[in-house]
């Protein structure tokens, strides 16, 4: 997969469409306005009005209102106005 930056608000069924091929199956639940991944200590929630939620065994990520997401094969960079968060794999 290439890298790809894309717009919450405009590009939400190819956000949707790129965490289906980047995410195992069962692992993950998209629905209409979020999308969760949950594997082990590991966990990712985006929501369509840019509500972000992300943990990893040493961290936690709270972002209010992203604006971009920069998908690339090991890692999604979270883009606000106020802060990045990268999810790596």
């Amino acid at each position: 997969m290439s890298k790809q930056t894309l717009n919450l608000e405009n590009n939400w069924e190819d956000i949707k469409e790129n965490f289906r091929e980047h995410f195992p199956e069962d692992k993950l639940e998209i629905k209409e306005n979020r999308i969760i991944y949950n594997s082990g200590s590991e966990h990712l929630e985006i929501h369509k009005n840019g509500k972000v939620s992300g943990a990893m065994p040493l961290h936690t990520a709270e972002i209010e209102k992203a604006d971009k997401i920069i998908i690339n094969d090991s890692e999604i960079e979270i883009i606000s106005k106020n802060t990045n968060y990268t999810f790596r794999r």
